[in-house]
């Protein structure tokens, strides 16, 4: 019979193993390893605490979100280098807009995203692939290619500011582009890439306009009014006294033309081409010996400087009588010691030559240079004896010789020039007989005319296009041109031009500026001798 042997082992010889170690180790290493159990398992307590903690207040959330994000820098570029401002990147659910250094940076999280980029002046960008990494700074570059620049027109029409009619060859510009303006007045620049402009509209004979202009479409400017140069003046009643006030050709723009003195300004004058406004003024305080106040003759350049006063005659009103060219002008008044003279005063300059009392006429050869007087004097009758009559004199303007032409016997009304002779006005049998002659006094000629016939004269104003007239007409005043060349043509229709009011002519010679006072409503017009509408610039009054 055979034999059998039975062995026994351990169902699991490591644990058999562990606690033969841990039972069989001395007392001392078992306390310390139980120790080091029991610190683990509170700490695993602690860590599983604050876990939970952390994650029911957010902050666990946060912190896991932190480690599943990443940081992306993301360039937008002209080119490869050229940084574009303001593009608008959006990743994911944002929209960035890049700084000056074309740059964009976001923390997002990570994973694959699609980008798009704009800005106006580029091409945009679809969908283009960018990876964010977790906890990790990523970086990326996106290159736009920029659109050629839109072009855009700008358009103005021109139309002179008193007629209201298109203007041709008016000149408008910008940087380095021109435009001229054809008959319609349509001045066309052409090209413009979107920005802003200064603008500059400019013609001969008119004030400039200047501007900018924000160009981002086609532009049409319908109506763009130059105003001519020059000022309009009139004299009114305005803060409290009779100033002269200037305005310009818009009716915009009214100022105290000279100023610096109490008293009242009146009476203005545009003698010869207007190049000095003559005017009397009581700014002098002056008064006559039963206190009525006296006026003095002043003048001042058309632009308001070099104030100057005229002779020194005094009267209440002066009626000067003007030189051709209107460089000299004859006036009557008294001197400072109550003595009623006469004077011949330089417009340009202030002088004054004295006449020595009034003559009974006088009259301004045509070339200004010379003055005719006639005075009551002595003369040799027809008989060889000495009679009461008048003598006729040149006084010269430049050197003040006198040199006579003439004596009459009869009684003188007017002295007149009339195609280069002098014309002598006098009273025979009860008529007016006029003489002329030579301005030497030889060659005399006799003419018989009605009483007061030429004596009197309409009031006047020469222009390059003919004589501009305020005439009488069907019961209606208003202003007529008499051309050079063919028939008249009446300029106003107002029916109320007030003669008082100077006729002034702008220095191209193509406005006439007149006052009128239709349904008594006093007003500072102007009108094109070419024709057109009558513009009121203002409104004046003069008590």
């Amino acid at each position: 019979m055979a034999e059998i042997t039975i062995t026994t082992e351990p169902a699991n010889p490591a644990i058999q193993h562990v606690d033969a170690e841990h039972f069989g180790a001395p007392p001392k290493v078992r306390r310390r390893r139980l120790i080091g159990q029991i610190v683990g398992l509170i700490f695993l307590g602690v860590v599983i605490g604050l876990g939970g903690w952390l994650w029911k207040s957010g902050r666990g959330k946060t912190l896991y979100a932190y480690f599943q994000r990443g940081t992306i820098r993301i360039a937008v570029t002209e080119g490869d280098t050229v940084p574009v401002v303001g593009a608008i990147v959006d990743i994911g659910s944002q929209s960035l807009v890049t700084n000056e250094q074309g740059v964009v940076e976001v923390q997002i999280p990570a994973g694959d995203y699609r980008v798009s980029v704009r800005q106006g002046s580029y091409d945009p960008k679809e969908d283009e692939s960018v990876t964010v990494r977790r906890a990790r700074y990523s970086e990326a570059v996106i290159a736009l290619v920029r659109r050629p620049d839109p072009r855009y027109s700008l358009t103005y029409y021109v139309v002179d500011g008193v007629t209201g009619e298109p203007l041709a060859n008016a000149t408008l510009s910008t940087f380095d582009k021109t435009a001229v303006s054809t008959p319609d007045g349509a001045a066309i620049l052409k090209e413009l890439s979107p920005s802003t402009y200064p603008v500059t509209v400019t013609a001969p004979g008119y004030q400039e306009i200047r501007s900018e202009v924000i160009v981002e479409r086609d532009i049409v400017e319908p109506k763009v009014s130059l105003t001519p140069n020059g000022v309009a003046l009139f004299v009114t009643n305005r803060e409290g006294r009779r100033q002269l006030f200037s305005i310009d050709f818009a009716g915009q723009t009214a100022k105290v033309f000279q100023t610096g003195a109490e008293g009242d300004d009146f009476g203005m004058f545009l003698p010869g081409k207007g190049e000095s406004v003559v005017f009397q003024s009581t700014r002098g305080n002056l008064q006559d010996r039963y206190g009525n106040p006296l006026a003095e003759l002043f003048a001042v350049d058309r632009n308001g400087e070099r104030l100057r006063k005229l002779g020194a005659l005094r009267t209440n009103r002066f009626t000067p009588i003007w030189a051709p060219g209107g460089v000299q002008g004859y006036i009557e008044g008294y001197t400072p010691e109550g003595v009623r003279s006469a004077e011949v005063v330089n417009v340009k300059d202030g002088t004054s030559i004295s006449m020595d009392g009034v003559p009974a006429a006088v009259v301004f050869a045509d070339d200004g240079a010379r003055l005719a007087v006639a005075r009551f004097a002595t003369v040799t009758g027809a008989d060889g004896a000495p009679v009461n009559g008048y003598r006729i004199k040149w006084l010269s303007l430049q050197n003040g010789e006198r040199t006579t032409v003439r004596e009459l016997t009869s009684q003188i009304q007017a002295l007149e020039m009339n195609q280069g002779r002098l014309w002598v006005a006098s009273v025979e049998a009860g008529k007016i007989v006029w003489t002329s002659s030579q301005l030497d006094g030889s060659d005399l000629r006799a003419e018989v005319r009605k009483s007061g016939q030429g004596i009197l004269a309409p009031v006047s104003i020469e222009t390059p296009k003919g004589l501009v007239t305020i005439r009488d007409k069907d019961g209606k005043r208003d202003l007529y041109l008499q051309p050079k060349t063919g028939k008249e043509v009446k300029l106003s229709s107002v029916g109320a031009v007030d003669a008082q009011f100077p006729l002034q002519l702008d220095a191209t010679g193509r406005y006439v500026v007149f006052g009128a006072r239709p349904q008594n409503e006093n007003g500072v017009y102007i009108v094109s001798l070419g024709g057109g509408p009558v513009k009121k610039l203002t409104g004046y009054t003069v008590e």
